[in-house]
């Protein structure tokens, strides 16, 4: 897991929301509860990881569903980035 508290990521394509102008999402570091209000299933995979997205940097969902396609793919890689590697497979004897 990144041993990252705080993660700013600054947007290519920034977002107008009325008067109100996104440039960067700054994101925190994940807590347990902040997975409570996640579906979590197969289907809801994507979802879930904007709703994540918006949660750690306290962007609205509004927000989120606004960000560019090359926006959305690096948010998506800084909110990963707090996650562990896969469990290692393979022989361990």
């Amino acid at each position: 897991m990144a041993d990252v508290e705080r993660t700013a990521y600054m947007l290519k394509h920034p977002i107008t929301l009325g008067s109100e102008r996104i440039e960067q999402f700054n994101f925190r570091r994940p807590v347990a509860g902040d997975f409570r209000r996640l579906q979590m299933t197969p289907e809801s995979r994507m979802a879930d990881q904007l709703d994540l997205a918006s949660i750690l940097s306290g962007q609205t969902s509004v927000v989120v569903d606004k960000l560019d396609l090359e926006d959305m793919l690096g948010v998506l890689e800084i909110v990963g980035r707090f996650f562990p590697d896969g469990l290692a497979t393979g022989r361990t004897t």
